[in-house]
């Protein structure tokens, strides 16, 4: 053994030395010899030397999105997908993430994790969150791969721009709610206030009016967050002006109402009675009459839309009802209550013009229990169900179909019955107690049978119990 190590040291140091110097000083012959040893020594060497190491496959690592815009504190999903050079996708490999503020900035935000690895896809994603920021900055999020298995490493970063959240507003209207006659002009006011309750100033308004004329549909804030404008009313109604601020890049959105209610002289007395009439019974039944319902009831009164309003109760088992409005051209009658099966309204109207006509219905009539199966038909059809107060409401946008809307109480209902156009209608209002059978000849002879077999199993003897042998 200790012979072929001294073999090998000679071949490898000292016949390469010897052959280093002769080769430049001796004959030509003599370097074609040495050179021939060199070779033969090298064919030695080479079973000693480690094979070369075959090359790495070239990566690609590409983020979606490259780039993303967030507010303060918001999170966004950033998808890396890993791939060789020729697109096919590489799973199993670690790719790790890192994040870091640039031209200055302070806060990078956080990722929801900092090393995640891919799928069958060469897909691996993390959530980024980012910093609560006074001012615009810059955060580069990076993702690695370091490479292995035959596989050169690459990475790729995607830039993030982080603004800070829009600070929220707040719009006054005043007055809220005001009365007018035809013609006449009101001014209105708005301010526009932070979320601490500071002006805001040199921000657009834009102002818009359900009916009537405006001085003008935009208006900027002052120092004082302050903007104005004229409503001038024209045709009776309840009308809603509403201020709105669109929001910017620094401040939310933000919109206020102001509900004007336009009548002629010899109206104001009507109105103030239906409405007391209306909150009365309504506080009476305990039916959520909100405000928003209240001002569309005047609103359809003002604009001749509302045809009746009528309470039916029952005292001391006989039947009473009350009118607090009537339409001018229409003329209601109640020929039929029957209590806990059915109410009947005729109708009549001197014009075609369709109207709504309120039902209040106190409990004493339709017990509550009850109430989810009654059933309303006009002219002996059944009405479609409207879908909110506004709607039923408008008598004319459904077409020729009568619609209905019922409110329940505690102690009673209201019934918004719409009738699209007039000659005579009749309304029913039918309780469970009257409402119409849907058994037919065959489901009775089905429902015999039943009974038979039923009362069949209960009279079976049933066997005796067996007694153990001992």
């Amino acid at each position: 053994m200790r012979g072929r190590l001294l073999l090998v040291f000679f071949l490898l140091v000292w016949i390469p030395l010897i052959s280093s110097q002769e080769k430049y000083t001796g004959t030509l012959g003599t370097v074609v010899e040495w050179r021939a040893l060199d070779c033969w020594v090298a064919t030695l060497v080479n079973p000693f030397t480690a094979p070369p190491t075959p090359p790495t496959r070239a990566t690609v690592l590409l983020l979606n999105p490259p780039s993303l815009k967030l507010v303060s504190g918001a999170s966004c999903t950033v998808t890396a997908t890993l791939t060789d050079e020729g697109g096919s996708p590489l799973a199993g490999r670690i790719i790790r993430w890192s994040v870091f503020p640039v031209y200055g900035g302070v806060e990078a935000g956080t990722l929801s994790s900092a090393e995640t690895v891919t799928d069958s896809m060469g897909q691996a994603a993390v959530t980024y969150t980012a910093p609560i920021v006074a001012s615009t900055q810059r955060v580069e999020i990076t993702a690695q791969f370091v490479g292995g298995d035959g596989y050169g490493g690459s990475s790729s970063t995607a830039t993030c721009v982080v603004s800070p959240a829009p600070i929220p507003t707040s719009l006054l209207l005043t007055p809220q709610t005001a009365t007018v006659r035809p013609g006449e002009s009101i001014i209105l006011a708005v301010r526009l206030l932070d979320g601490d309750g500071n002006p805001v100033a040199d921000r657009p308004v834009v102002w818009a009016a359900e009916a009537g004329l405006l001085s003008a549909d935009k208006g900027i804030t002052d120092s004082s967050g302050q903007a104005t404008v004229v409503f001038t009313s024209s045709s009776p109604g309840i009308f809603r002006v509403t201020a709105s601020f669109r929001g910017d890049s620094i401040y939310l959105p933000s919109e206020a109402s102001s509900y004007l209610s336009v009548l002629p002289e010899e109206k104001e007395e009507e109105l103030v009675r239906v409405r007391e009439n209306l909150t009365q019974t309504a506080g009476q039944l305990v039916i959520p009459l909100e405000n928003e319902n209240l001002r569309l009831l005047e609103g359809s009164l003002l604009q001749g839309k509302l045809g009746a309003v009528l309470t039916v109760t029952v005292k001391a088992g006989v039947p009473e009802t009350v009118k607090s409005y009537e339409h001018a051209e229409v003329r209601v009658g109640i020929p039929k209550v029957v209590q806990g099966k059915e109410i009947r309204v005729v109708v009549e109207s001197e014009s075609r013009e369709g109207r709504t006509v309120v039902i209040n219905v106190d409990n004493t009539v339709f017990p509550l229990a009850q109430v989810s199966r009654l059933k309303v038909l006009v002219d002996g059809e059944e009405a479609s169900l409207a879908e909110d107060y506004s709607d039923v409401l408008d008598p004319t946008n459904d077409g020729e179909r009568a619609e209905y809307l019922v409110l329940i109480g505690e102690r009673g209902i209201q019934v918004l019955v719409s009738l699209p156009h007039f000659s005579t209608r009749t309304i029913t209002i039918r309780g469970p107690i009257a409402a119409p059978s849907v058994w037919t000849p065959a489901l009775v002879a089905v429902s015999i049978v039943i009974v038979v077999l039923i009362l069949l199993f209960s009279f079976r003897r049933k066997p005796a119990a067996r007694v153990p042998v001992e």
